[in-house]
């Protein structure tokens, strides 16, 4: 793995976990008990890997030297 790939997989983890804390803390500060927090701080990491994974995804593609659809059409 490049240099840049790593680069990309840590932001795609901190993601995951900046996103599982805030679900967390937007759930205490709800009123929800610890456990309900608890179990959505996965849930939410998750949620936040899934959200950047394909803009990640896409950067590669389009700077591997292929050329992704939209790039293509742009030239």
């Amino acid at each position: 793995m490049d240099r840049r790939g790593m680069g990309m997989a840590i932001g795609v983890m901190l993601a995951g976990i900046v996103a599982g804390l805030m679900g967390t803390v937007w759930a205490l500060a709800s009123g929800y008990s610890v456990l309900v927090a608890m179990a959505l701080y996965p849930v939410a990491g998750i949620a936040g890997v899934l959200t950047l994974l394909p803009l990640v995804l896409f950067r590669i593609n389009a700077t591997d030297g292929e050329p992704t659809r939209g790039l293509q059409e742009a030239h």
